[in-house]
């Protein structure tokens, strides 16, 4: 999701250049005394505040984003401590359940012991 995110801000950033080339011409129709200088000013300015609200939800995705993926490193760390906790106290229980079964076995043989000469 990140890399796909870091396409799209090099995409906006590309746009950006059309953008500044826009306000470049408009600059140049006003100088000119372009007949609908007005027109053209409010839809620039138009185009500017759909840029800028762009750019500002660019940056409020990329947060959420990087909070995700930190979120999820904290997740993952915190399964891998409670698997590594898990498989410590699996390891105490088979070799208790081994002690138990040998004493159990040893016990048995004594108890069978005197019978086999």
């Amino acid at each position: 999701m990140d890399k796909i995110h870091d396409t799209f801000v090099s995409d906006l950033a590309a746009e950006n250049s059309r953008v500044s080339l826009l306000e470049s011409i408009a600059g140049e129709l006003n100088a000119l005394n372009y007949v609908n200088t007005d027109a053209v000013n409010n839809h620039l300015q138009g185009v500017k505040d759909t840029f800028t609200n762009l750019q500002a939800k660019c940056e409020d995705r990329k947060t959420r984003i990087q909070d995700a993926i930190a979120a999820q490193q904290s997740l993952d760390s915190r399964r891998l401590d409670y698997a590594k906790k898990a498989a410590v106290r699996i390891a105490q229980d088979i070799s208790f359940f081994f002690n138990v079964c040998s004493k159990f076995s040893m016990r048995l043989l004594n108890l069978y012991v005197p019978y086999f000469p």
